[in-house]
């Protein structure tokens, strides 16, 4: 969820200041935009998601050896 929320996200504000500065850019950096928004904003959901799921981990106490490895 995370990584479709933010690669949306991030790939709609790329593509609004691409059209926004429309005028100065030329047509074919759309698709320059819609990639690097898409790549940004994936691998934000991939850290984001990651981070959470090792803090869950270190939550479930020291017994879990993975946790600290992880982290």
């Amino acid at each position: 969820m995370n990584i479709k929320l933010y690669g949306s996200v991030f790939t709609l504000s790329a593509l609004g200041f691409t059209y926004w500065q429309r005028t100065y850019v030329p047509r074919w950096f759309y698709a320059i935009s819609l990639t690097v928004g898409a790549l940004a904003g994936v691998s934000y959901g991939v850290i984001r998601t990651g981070w959470h799921l090792v803090e869950n981990l270190d939550a479930l106490g020291k017994d879990y050896e993975i946790s600290r490895m992880m982290k």
